[in-house]
């Protein structure tokens, strides 16, 4: 599902809706959501550590590939510039600061970060 409703950068575009039985992306739906996209990254390490050799849908390596691609562009597009913590998601400005300082919940899933901080080791 991410190879078929992934945005530019590697990451899931998350508000995908079906008309008719077709699958679309509306402008607004484009948009990267954080908490999502680490379970993504960490999905990713975890099946690369499971079956290094691939499956069917990878080749050897491929996990690991789509994984170091979701967490460098994580590292790189979602962490807030001064306060390191991780934003909402790759759309939040610094101009609207209401968006850009919040946090929830769900994009401090430890085990997750873990995963891929490990994975991807230091800056």
């Amino acid at each position: 599902m991410l190879l078929s409703l992934r945005a530019d950068r590697a990451q899931m575009m998350w508000q995908q809706r079906i008309k008719n039985g077709q699958l679309y992306m509306t402008s607004d739906g484009k948009d990267s959501a954080t908490d999502g996209d680490v379970d993504i990254a960490s999905a990713l390490f975890l099946a690369a550590r499971i079956w290094p050799s691939g499956s069917s849908a990878y080749p050897a390596g491929k996990y690991l590939d789509w994984a170091v691609s979701v967490a460098n562009v994580l590292r790189r597009k979602v962490v807030h510039r001064t306060a390191n913590v991780l934003l909402l998601g790759d759309w939040a400005d610094p101009s609207d600061r209401t968006l850009y300082d919040a946090t929830r919940s769900s994009d401090m899933i430890l085990s997750g970060l873990k995963c891929v901080l490990l994975s991807l080791g230091p800056r």
